[in-house]
C-alpha cells in the first residue's frame, strides 16, 4: 500500500466511504502528468466512475479539469474536485477549485525555530520533534454535496 493510500485510508471509513484500489492514480507532479492519468481513467472507467477525485497538488488538480472537461463532462456535476496546497491560480480555475490549504506562516515560523534551537544545541545528541500543524479546507465551488 503506498504512503498516499495509507494517509487516504484512515478516515473514510468513518464516514462509510469506500475507497476502491483501481482509484488510486499515480502520475508525475505536472499538470500535464495528471490530465495524461485522469484521461486514460476516464476512458477505462466509464461505466465504474467515482463522485470526487482528490489530487496531491493544486496543479495536478488543474491537468484533471482538462481531462473531465474534454472527456464531456463537468466540475462539480460529474465530479468533485480536491486540490490540496491553495495555488494562486486555484480561485481563478472555472468553478474555483476546493483546496486544502497548508499554513504556511506556521510552518515556516516552526521552520526557524526548530533551525535555531538545533543551532544553539550543536555538539548536543540530535534530538527528534514532531510538529504537528493543522490545514484548512478552503471549500469553493469544485465540489457538491451527495447523498
Amino acid at each position: 500500500m503506498s504512503t498516499n493510500e495509507k494517509w487516504f485510508s484512515k478516515s473514510p471509513e468513518k464516514k462509510n466511504i469506500v475507497l476502491e484500489k483501481q482509484f488510486f492514480l499515480e502520475c508525475d507532479l505536472k499538470t500535464s502528468g495528471s490530465y495524461e492519468v485522469v484521461k486514460q481513467f476516464l476512458e477505462k472507467n466509464k461505466d465504474n466512475l467515482p463522485s470526487a477525485l482528490i489530487f496531491i497538488s493544486d496543479k495536478t488538480a488543474i491537468g484533471g479539469y482538462n481531462a473531465i472537461n474534454e472527456f464531456g463532462m463537468s466540475v462539480p456535476d460529474d465530479f468533485s474536485i480536491i486540490g490540496n496546497d491553495d495555488i494562486a491560480e486555484s480561485k481563478y480555475l472555472t468553478p474555483p477549485l476546493t483546496t486544502v490549504s497548508p499554513p504556511k506562516n506556521d510552518l515556516g515560523t516552526s521552520g526557524i525555530n526548530l533551525l535555531l534551537e538545533e543551532i544553539q544545541n550543536t555538539g548536543a545528541a540530535k534530538s527528534y520533534k514532531q510538529v504537528r500543524l493543522l490545514p484548512q479546507l478552503i471549500i469553493r465551488n469544485s465540489t457538491r454535496k451527495i447523498s
